[in-house]
């Protein structure tokens, strides 16, 4: 494919794959998720910095007890064909998400079962009160609902279109949005996108066109951008760095993902119920080793959740890690273990080359305590299976949530979700929990009161916080490295004139 004039008016961004879907409650790839936020708006969109900000909603009210949602609509808000967008839109989305087989969303799901049939009126769910406003009922108060909201099986339905045609309107052409942008053309190698003129805050879109571009299938993203001088690359891989680095006009961004290796531990076996070796094999850790075992430009984590939104990552021990394999030692020691009587434990991990590479990489650094580890390997959907049957002693585990809720990442140390290995209430994390899921301002500081409390409790070892990389050209603005930042065509803007002029620096990951 040969490379399109450059102006500043048009982004051009490969795609290694063909989005699946143009349904937003149909997607299952990041491909189809990137393309439904610049096709779609929801009722709050996340900003560059991963924040919540209003979108199609104008304002919204929480009850007292944080499980009803009412959103008022802005009354300038269109489909793209003209008609207007209206609460029922909203309310058909989440719908199509119960008949779609996808089953009822976490949000909703708790007793709803027990509700008695005369109570539909109070049942959770979404309900169009008005054209323009939508009440949500949660089945609990939790913060969590504004960033599901954000993502693209919460995005609108044109039930205009819809009531006609059911699941076909998206056929239908042109293609009937309410985002940033629309559809101008989709074929297997190219998707165009147009400034969306009906789109309510069209004035803030610097825009006007987006190409998306797809990867021939013998061409690496990087090869493809040095031939076609594309703008964006997304997914590059941690050896391309220092080739693609050296592309003139060119920077390589790394951003952090929202996403955690960890040994996740279960308390509930013998030998782990004694918190004194679950603090051993958290301190014998190596995190640096691992970080640079993989080779991945990742980054060593202390904290059950990574940083995010205005919401900090636990920082690293004053400590230096000899001393803290010390201190391990000696509680191991302190346990009754020893070389001569190891504690014998098995660890658990998918038959995939990495996992099976993370994990002996883990036996290997915690050799030197008195533990005589066994590694089992097998299918990932056994391992899936294992966890949630508590049928474990340690097991390597990659943990992120669908939504960017910090909230979200200390889940599995809950009774409510992991009733198996947490089967005893605890009466002090419950009232963390209890302020974690409020909508206040307090509401990050109660989660990192309850992160901290549940660390204390060595439910798991953390051990990094995986990235990925981009190739981004040096016109284009507004990129984001935050680790909820979506980067959608909305929030960027293209310089002008030539930006090639100097060679780039590699951005390097931490620790090296």
């Amino acid at each position: 494919m040969q490379g399109q004039p450059d102006d500043n008016r048009t982004l051009r961004r490969g795609l290694s794959n063909l989005p699946g879907s143009l349904d937003p409650q149909q997607h299952k790839t990041t491909n189809d998720s990137l393309l439904a936020i610049e096709l779609f708006a929801g009722l709050v969109r996340l900003d560059p910095k991963g924040r919540v900000v209003a979108d199609t909603a104008s304002h919204w009210q929480v009850s007292e007890d944080g499980q009803v949602y009412r959103f008022f609509l802005r009354k300038d808000a269109r489909w793209s064909d003209g008609q207007p967008l209206i609460a029922e839109d909203y309310a058909l989305a989440y719908q199509r998400i119960l008949q779609g087989g996808q089953g009822t969303p976490m949000l909703f799901r708790s007793g709803l079962e027990s509700q008695p049939a005369d109570s539909k009126a109070k049942m959770p769910g979404m309900f169009a009160l008005s054209e323009t406003e939508l009440e949500i009922r949660l089945s609990a108060a939790t913060g969590e609902l504004l960033y599901w909201l954000t993502d693209t099986e919460a995005m609108p339905v044109p039930s205009h279109l819809y009531k006609h045609m059911g699941d076909e309107w998206v056929a239908k052409r042109p293609f009937v949005s309410n985002g940033p942008y629309t559809l101008q053309s989709f074929s297997p190698h190219l998707i165009q996108l147009t400034k969306n003129p009906l789109y309510h805050a069209a004035e803030e879109v610097g825009i006007e066109h987006v190409r998306y571009e797809i990867l021939p299938a013998n061409l690496s993203m990087g090869r493809y951008i040095a031939q076609t001088q594309a703008d964006i690359a997304t997914g590059l891989a941690y050896y391309q760095l220092q080739s693609a680095g050296r592309m003139a006009g060119y920077r390589v961004i790394r951003q952090l993902n929202n996403a955690l290796l960890m040994f996740y531990l279960n308390p509930q076996v013998e030998g782990l119920t004694d918190i004194r070796v679950r603090q051993a094999l958290n301190l014998a850790m190596d995190r640096q080793l691992m970080v640079n075992m993989r080779q991945k430009g990742e980054q060593a984590m202390f904290g059950l959740v990574p940083e995010q939104a205005d919401y900090p990552s636990e920082p690293e021990p004053a400590q230096t890690y000899p001393q803290m394999l010390a201190q391990a030692k000696q509680l191991m020691s302190e346990a009754g273990y020893s070389h001569q009587q190891p504690l014998k434990l098995e660890l658990l991990t998918s038959d995939r080359d990495l996992s099976i590479k993370d994990s002996a990489m883990a036996i290997r650094i915690w050799a030197e305590l008195p533990i005589e580890f066994t590694l089992n390997k097998q299918p990932f959907s056994q391992v899936v299976k294992r966890i949630y049957a508590g049928d474990f002693q340690v097991v390597r585990r990659i943990w992120q949530t669908n939504h960017g809720d910090p909230l979200g990442m200390l889940q599995i140390y809950l009774p409510q979700f992991a009733p198996l290995l947490y089967p005893t209430a605890d009466a002090h994390i419950e009232q963390l929990l209890a302020l974690s899921r409020t909508a206040s301002q307090r509401r990050f500081q109660h989660i990192k009161a309850l992160e901290r409390y549940l660390l204390q409790q060595v439910p798991s070892v953390p051990v990094l916080q995986n990235a990925k990389f981009q190739l981004v050209s040096k016109r284009v603005a507004g990129w984001s490295d935050n680790s909820l930042a979506r980067n959608e065509s909305r929030w960027l803007t293209l310089k002008d004139g030539d930006q090639s002029s100097t060679l780039n620096e590699v951005v390097r990951p931490v620790g090296h």
